[in-house]
């Protein structure tokens, strides 16, 4: 029973494995014009090739993070009337983004 348990365990790893290969990570911290960290701020990254969005909203301390399939994103953050874009991003799985913060201001 043992054996059959950790053989269990080995394959469904190498199946999240296999899932999760292609995917990279970005991550930051959205702000308001004054410098305030915003929380439940909900952050938008649209695949610029297939238009797939995934969205992730700011913890209390107004961090974010977001694992996305490789490619190129438009980072999108709105709240209220405050908004805030960041174009350009790309996404690479062995290359994790850390420290893509987002300054909201007026439209």
């Amino acid at each position: 029973m043992r054996t059959l348990t950790i053989a269990a365990l080995l394959i469904l790893d190498a199946f999240l494995a296999v899932a999760q290969s292609g995917r990279g990570m970005i991550d930051g911290t959205v702000f308001d014009r004054l410098g305030h960290k915003v929380a439940g701020a909900p952050v938008a990254a649209k695949n610029m090739v297939t238009g797939a969005t995934s969205t992730e909203a700011s913890n209390e301390q107004g961090v974010y993070a977001l694992s996305l399939p490789a490619g190129t994103y438009e980072i999108t953050v709105s709240v209220g009337e405050l908004k805030s874009i960041q174009q350009g991003i790309i996404v690479i799985p062995e290359r994790p983004l850390h420290g893509i913060n987002v300054v909201m201001a007026l439209p």
